[in-house]
């Protein structure tokens, strides 16, 4: 009878083991550069701890909460600031310097911090008015949950620091910098009454935490379903 195992042959075997030796190769050098992608990010967001902190959520209330941002947010905003086609101080500058592989392990490690809601003053009344204007102005859409969630595409609204909010808002508003075109007609059409008013809104969503299934590498919208600025 032919033998039906050819491993248990030391002919078979031979011709086996250079292929068993190759995966557990293959499977030993992609661990090693698994655990140099995670050192190597680390390294990448010691320049980034500077302004935004190690994990994402800086106290200074003119820079982003870019923690727990969807991989396209982050991966997108480093693209248009390394080409310098959104304002920016040392951003662009520093974006410049990343490459593409560089600028998405930031944006992977980014998307798995805990977004932190900034805690911050609002006006009650205001925020009333920034609620209707949130539904109305179909801001629900991509930031659902009122802007707490931007459900693997948006940025999270809901407890970002206002300052920059607002700093991003009139941006828009003025055409010196520009995000999906149904974002820029929406903001665009705002008063700047009605900015403070969403404002105020975002502002008071802040007693809130992500759930898992909030996480955006857990979301419906993924990384590979983003989409473009």
């Amino acid at each position: 009878m032919k033998n039906l195992h050819p491993v248990a042959s030391s002919r078979s075997g031979c011709r086996c083991l250079p292929a068993l030796l190759l995966s557990a190769w293959a499977a030993a050098q992609y661990l090693m550069v698994a655990q140099a992608g995670a050192e190597d990010v680390h390294t990448l967001m010691r320049t980034c701890a500077a302004c935004h902190t190690p994990n994402g959520n800086p106290p200074s209330s003119d820079i982003p909460i870019i923690a727990g941002q969807p991989f396209t947010v982050i991966n997108d905003a480093l693209l248009l600031f390394a080409a310098a086609e959104r304002p920016c101080m040392a951003m662009c500058g520093i974006a410049a310097e990343l490459s593409p592989h560089e600028k998405e392990a930031l944006a992977d490690y980014l998307e798995e911090q805990t977004f932190v809601p900034a805690k911050q003053e609002f006006d009650p009344s205001l925020a009333a008015l920034g609620a209707k204007l949130h539904a109305d102005k179909g801001c629900e859409t991509c930031h659902s949950q009122g802007g707490r969630n931007g459900n693997g595409m948006a940025p999270i609204l809901a407890g970002q620091r206002t300052p920059y909010l607002r700093n991003a808002l009139q941006q828009i508003k003025v055409g010196t910098r520009s995000g999906p075109t149904v974002m820029n007609q929406a903001v665009r059409s705002l008063s700047d009454d009605e900015i403070e008013a969403l404002l105020n809104y975002y502002a008071r969503n802040q007693d809130w935490r992500p759930t898992q299934a909030m996480i955006p590498g857990n979301a419906m919208f993924s990384k590979n379903h983003g989409r473009k600025n």
